[in-house]
């Protein structure tokens, strides 16, 4: 046989066998994504807080452009952070950022489409496994850039580009030149464009390494930009996922050429012996440069496509935690919506209480809810406010039934004073109220207020609530307010009374920590004292002083 047929067919079994490793590798690859996928569907959060910085990027992103519906302030009232520690099983940034986003901004059309997949996973494992493995392949990676250039923020600039053309041209100008010269005899100036060249190369090299270190600091969107166009890819391939998001597919289709040149620019990779000599060749002719400018190019052009593969694998990655977050809980429902501003709910209880005892609540009318220390107040409308969220933003209450217009929400509840600031408790607390007087009038809201100014002097405080509550009252807005003081109920403001109440057994305050109508009647803040161990003396001089 001759050796040249030899040698062909020396390459052929080379090819045949590198490419049957190749396959075997991403296979397994793919089996093993697919094995941890599984192992994460159905599990409930860990409860952990996220990197709020990279998972708040989207939400803050977006907030120059949109109006959000629910506020960082009261997001903080509701201790937020630890309920979205309790939803979030997200796989990738993007659902984890699509998610925090989604808590603030309610979009309708998201939710929906949450729970259009959250029904089609439920009712198919298959798919659901699919859906979760190719997610489960593109994971977390913080501060990744994505959310920035998706609401229209530019890639860096990179200067000089002109200069990045000369230095490779220079380089093999003077290479033929010494190749040319060389093999015509003409010495003398084929030793001078070999040094030439020699210079001109390590130039070029040295000026590469210097231009990807730029690039290291601005490509990581690019790249993750890359890996969500990928995902979406095999995610337009599930049928049930693309009959959600029919133009997925030619979305992706448009932006092949954007992902092709990213996939030119540097890697992370470890510095073996390949990607070694892959660098001596891209050195030659700047082609990292080049793919990125020409990727800053091809993302201002599609901006809406990668926008659109942005949000569609944000809310099928949200959609995977909400469904995990459902099946966690002991109860949920479907929202109803209506064209009322009420709230109406049965078996209510809160998401971040362990074993809740649950209320039912029919609120047609602003409220007002009194109660003594500890009986269930605050933990009632704090429960009913992110029910509210939750309807909205997931599509998903914890309860169950719960009924309600779409409409802001917005609290004043846990005021901290502010030093940095100059702030006293109350002039924060009268921030914190101005707030929510100015939005609930403005539109209607439902507003969450609990101990309504507390930290001032009880005349003027009575004085200044009965005013605030006046004043709501006239507003669009639905006020549902907490309060210590009786002397509110008495009033004829127009608001309807429900209370908690406790019950003394054996010396012991107990509470039941159910909703009922009227105004409350007991008070329990000095048994109280008595049963966490105050002294004796100053107990009873306070049950002289209460007479």
């Amino acid at each position: 046989m001759p050796d040249e047929l030899m040698i062909i067919i020396y390459v052929i079994v080379i090819i045949i066998l590198s490419a049957a490793v190749i396959t075997f590798m991403k296979a397994r690859e793919k089996n093993l994504d697919r094995k941890a996928a599984k192992a994460l569907i159905g599990s409930a959060a860990d409860g952990r807080i996220p990197e709020k910085d990279s998972v708040s990027s989207y939400y803050k992103a977006k907030l120059q452009s949109c109006e959000e519906y629910v506020d960082d302030i009261t997001m903080k009232d509701l201790d937020f952070d630890k309920v979205f520690g309790k939803i979030d099983t997200c796989m990738t940034s993007v659902g984890e950022e699509y998610l925090y986003s989604q808590l603030h901004f309610c979009d309708a059309d998201a939710r929906e489409k949450i729970n259009e997949l959250c029904s089609i996973m439920s009712d198919d494992p298959k798919t659901r496994l699919d859906v979760c493995t190719e997610l489960y392949d593109l994971s977390i990676i913080n501060y990744n850039g994505a959310a920035d250039i998706v609401c229209g923020k530019p890639l860096d600039e990179f200067k000089e580009r002109t200069k990045y053309i000369l230095y490779p041209l220079s380089t093999i100008i003077f290479l033929i030149i010494a190749l040319i010269s060389a093999a015509l005899s003409i010495l003398p100036l084929s030793a001078v464009s070999s040094i030439l060249f020699v210079c001109a190369a390590t130039l070029n090299l040295i000026k590469f390494y210097t231009a990807r270190k730029k690039l290291f600091t601005c490509m990581g969107a690019a790249k993750y930009i890359a890996m969500q166009i990928e995902t979406a890819e095999s995610l337009s391939g599930i049928e049930k996922i693309s009959a959600v998001f029919p133009e997925m597919r030619e979305v992706c289709r448009r932006l092949s050429p954007l992902k092709r040149n990213i996939g030119q620019m540097p890697s992370f990779g470890m510095g073996d012996a390949f990607e070694i000599i892959a660098d001596i060749f891209k050195a030659c002719v700047q082609s990292e440069v080049h793919a990125y400018c020409k990727a800053r190019r091809l993302i201002s052009e599609h901006l809406s496509d990668v926008e659109y593969i942005y949000k569609a694998v944000g809310i099928i990655d949200s959609a995977c935690a909400v469904l995990n977050y459902r099946e966690n809980l002991s109860v949920w429902c479907y929202p109803e919506f209506t064209e009322k501003n009420e709230l109406h709910t049965v078996g209510m209880v809160h998401p971040l209480i362990a074993d809740p005892v649950s209320n039912d609540a029919d609120i047609c009318n602003d409220i007002l809810l009194t109660g003594a220390n500890a009986s269930g107040k605050s933990s009632f409308i704090k429960a009913l406010a992110l029910n509210a969220i939750f309807a909205q933003a997931i599509g998903i209450c914890t309860a169950e039934s719960f009924s309600l217009k779409p409409c802001k929400i917005i609290t004043s509840m846990a005021v901290n004073d502010n030093i940095s600031d100059g702030d006293s408790y109350f002039m924060a607390e009268l921030k914190s109220m101005r707030r929510v007087t100015e939005k609930g009038k403005a539109e209607p809201c439902i507003c969450f207020i609990d101990e309504i100014l507390k930290g001032t002097n009880t005349t003027e405080r009575i004085a200044a609530s009965e005013s605030v509550l006046e004043y709501m009252h006239s507003s669009p807005s639905l006020c549902i307010a907490a309060t210590h003081d009786i002397e509110l109920t008495e009033k004829d403001n127009g608001y309807d009374n429900f209370h908690f109440s406790e019950k003394v057994i054996d010396g012991n305050v107990c509470f039941d920590y159910k909703l009922k109508k009227g105004a409350a009647s007991s008070k329990n803040a000095i048994l109280l004292m008595s049963q966490l161990g105050f002294s004796r003396e100053i107990v009873n001089r306070a049950n002289e002083l209460a007479k």
